[in-house]
């Protein structure tokens, strides 16, 4: 678990990529996707380490959805790169 004093300072960034995906999920979901991420302030590295071509990189399970953000404890800065539905998320492009 992270430093809770730090979670304060904690910022998120958006990637293009990731509000595309955001805005075109229903609303409901889009909520819910939000307050996780914005949940990882308390606890960034709750998400699941990738492997392979997601090395370095996290995922977050929000319903049928996944969060694919990336963790700088150094810059305190969570980056979400993606939010796809999870039948996508690994097809080969």
């Amino acid at each position: 678990m992270s430093d809770p004093r730090n979670s304060r300072d904690l910022r998120i960034r958006w990637e293009r990529r990731a509000v595309k995906g955001l805005l075109a999920l229903p609303p409901t979901d889009r909520r819910r996707v939000v307050a996780a991420v914005e949940g990882l302030r308390a606890d960034p590295l709750q998400g699941e380490q990738l492997h392979a071509e997601w090395k370095g990189l996290r995922r977050l399970r929000v319903g049928r959805y996944l969060v694919i953000y990336g963790y700088d404890g150094r810059e305190l800065l969570v980056t979400v790169v993606r939010v796809v539905h999870r039948r996508e998320v690994y097809r080969r492009r």
